[in-house]
């Protein structure tokens, strides 16, 4: 008992020093696709993940996330400048007024709840018409107040952060497409990219997919030996809001476990903190989990042969 007075009093002491960087990790396009799925909640740290509307185990997942203390957020389809067959039901497009926005806004959410924010699937196109980003922040006044909304930025034209923000919507954008090539090297040298980041601004926000490649990266990276903090999503500062100034989401809690160290080239040691990776664990947290209710698997994890296609980051 002593000996663990001792440790928390030194876990206190170092307290004073300054916080790690954040970093959030968001997994897209969860929800038809169950081994995959699995294998990134599976993951050891505070992933994040966008589930699909209307997917086949999309609220079993979120509410297995949730079990587990990870963010969940809707991955709202929006309008893109190609291949909108693979947008998927639940899907916002031009030309929709306000009450269809709220409408289909709400019937997504309550396919995947619970959630902490929203995030566009797609949307190069729509994300690009102030009209349309305008629509959209009254059905989140309306239907989310509470929520805040991520733009994936998958078009360099997209004016969706600045709207709604200016319309009082809490607002993070994202920063680095970790996976958009497919390849480890490459999927590596972007999470490099993310730490060096977070180092420079204090936080930052990667996107990845459950892409075999991604998930091998992923289970090779080590926080705190970067010198940074991995955390949920809702726990990065978020610009807008009711006053529209910036929102720190969650307080800044000291670990030891991730004590920033003296910081001696710290950013050198982002390659060094991401190595080979972990075979998957089989270690199922918080008990039962990540186990679904038994079902046919052929009726429940059922994928259209569209949304198996990767949909290209640009998208």
């Amino acid at each position: 008992m002593f000996l663990a007075a001792l440790a928390f009093g030194a876990c206190l002491a170092g307290a004073g020093l300054p916080p790690a960087p954040r970093v959030a990790i968001l997994i897209d396009d969860i929800g038809y696709q169950s081994t995959a799925d699995l294998q990134a909640l599976g993951l050891a740290g505070a992933y994040s993940y966008a589930v699909l509307p209307h997917a086949p185990h999309g609220a079993r997942f979120s509410a297995a996330a949730r079990a587990l203390g990870r963010d969940s957020l809707l991955h709202l389809p929006m309008e893109a400048e190609s291949r909108n067959e693979l947008l998927g039901p639940g899907a916002l497009r031009r030309g929709m007024d306000e009450p269809a926005m709220t409408a289909t806004l709400e019937d997504a959410l309550a396919s995947v709840a619970p959630v902490v924010g929203i995030n566009n699937h797609m949307g190069s196109r729509l994300t690009r018409e102030p009209r349309a980003m305008r629509r959209l922040a009254l059905s989140l006044g309306h239907t989310a107040p509470q929520m805040f909304f991520v733009d994936s930025r998958t078009t360099p034209r997209t004016v969706a952060a600045s709207v709604l923000r200016k319309a009082g919507i809490p607002v993070l954008e994202r920063d680095v497409f970790l996976d958009h090539v497919r390849r480890p090297s490459a999927i590596r040298q972007q999470l490099e990219r993310l730490v060096r980041l977070a180092h420079r601004r204090g936080s930052a926000l990667g996107i990845g997919h459950p892409y075999r490649e991604t998930l091998s990266v992923l289970r090779g990276f080590r926080p705190a030996a970067a010198g940074v903090r991995l955390v949920p999503i809702s726990a990065l500062p978020r610009g807008g809001g009711a006053a529209g100034t910036l929102q720190l989401a969650g307080a800044e809690v000291p670990i030891c476990g991730e004590a920033v160290r003296p910081q001696r080239s710290r950013v050198a040691n982002a390659r060094s903190s991401i190595t080979a990776p972990r075979p998957p664990s089989t270690h199922t947290p918080a008990g039962n989990a990540l186990q679904w209710p038994a079902k046919s698997s052929a009726t429940l994890w059922s994928t259209p042969a569209a949304m198996m296609s990767p949909t290209p980051a640009t998208e």
